[in-house]
């Protein structure tokens, strides 16, 4: 796993690379709907956090349905491959889906 890399073709010199020991995907993930689409993985070594590298922020209550959230992401959005992962920022209004 390489935490802190921007370029995906040299090293940046604050990347750190580190092994993988357990990945955990959701029990219920559904992968022709996406739906819980989240795995945690577990870290060979402990990982020093930094400006590059750092925990993700989880939400301490639940999120109401026309509620403003913020989502990120990283990666291609439009189908024209980059040699830099780029990162987004989006201001959303929640809204919950239901399934019938």
């Amino acid at each position: 796993m390489v935490l802190g890399d921007h370029h995906l073709l040299k090293a940046d010199a604050h990347q750190i690379v580190v092994g993988v020991s357990k990945v955990l995907v959701h029990e219920n993930y559904d992968q022709d709907t996406t739906e819980n689409d989240i795995t945690l993985l577990k870290l060979t070594t402990p990982v020093t956090l930094n400006n590059y590298v750092n925990i993700a922020c989880l939400p301490t209550k639940t999120v109401t349905s026309g509620q403003h959230c913020y989502i990120t992401g990283f990666g291609d959005t439009m189908g024209n491959f980059s040699l830099t992962i780029e990162i987004f920022f989006l201001n959303l209004r929640n809204v919950f889906l239901q399934s019938h």
